[in-house]
């Protein structure tokens, strides 16, 4: 199974940071996941809150601030915040990337930064926000998407089928072997989120996906390589 180091190692070091995607690597995930949202002057940047206050030293909504306005802001460890563009060339070459799309509006801005990095077929983009995904598809088909679904009742096929999607990333209580089985007869993937002890990865290897995604990348990881 794919090992995914949710917001870089966001729990080790500072989130959506190039020092925490540093760690994910170090760490030999397969995967490292990132936030992403706009600028007031449409950079995209590592950032999974709208407001800065909880992982910055800084105050306000993202979105009111020029990245200029940010260049200056500590972001855990005297880090910086990223731009898109420079978490995909950290990770080039070396693993995959999961993006999540955390506002409706921005996909064009997404698969250009993905285009331009060259990195179609290292890259799945995942949102809450299903039409966001299906928007995506329509600009690049090449690049793979996989929808949230953290509620029920739930309707995988339906919803995947709706967002033109290729995989759903889930929580372990919403999916069992029979769901990812029928997942794979339609050619989707489904993966696991917030796995954090042995017994959660158990279980979603048992049942048969794709991938875990886990804030404790130091622990997960060996459970997979032994």
């Amino acid at each position: 199974m794919e090992v995914v180091s949710h917001r870089g190692a966001g729990v080790l070091e500072p989130e959506n940071t190039l020092l925490a995607i540093r760690k994910g690597i170090e760490l030999g995930a397969d995967a490292v996941e990132i936030d992403v949202r706009a600028t007031k002057d449409r950079k995209l940047v590592l950032m999974h809150d709208a407001e800065l206050e909880r992982t910055t030293n800084s105050t306000g909504k993202l979105s009111e601030k020029t990245f200029g306005e940010l260049k200056d802001v500590d972001a855990g460890k005297g880090e910086k915040i990223p731009l898109f563009s420079e978490a995909l060339a950290e990770v080039k070459g070396k693993l995959k990337i999961e993006v999540e799309i955390k506002e409706a509006g921005i996909e064009g801005l997404v698969v250009k930064e993905i285009e331009a990095a060259g990195m179609e077929k290292d890259v799945l983009v995942i949102s809450f926000f299903h039409t966001a995904l299906k928007k995506v598809k329509e600009l690049n088909p090449e690049i793979r998407t996989a929808v949230i679904l953290f509620a029920q009742p739930i309707d995988f096929g339906s919803l995947i089928k709706e967002a033109n999607a290729d995989a759903v990333h889930t929580k372990l209580e919403y999916a069992d072997r029979e769901i990812a089985d029928s997942l794979k007869v339609d050619g989707k993937e489904l993966f696991i989120s917030k796995i954090l002890a042995e017994e959660d990865f158990g279980k979603a290897k048992e049942m048969g996906a794709t991938g875990v995604s886990t804030d404790n990348p130091d622990k997960i990881i060996p459970l997979v390589k032994s």
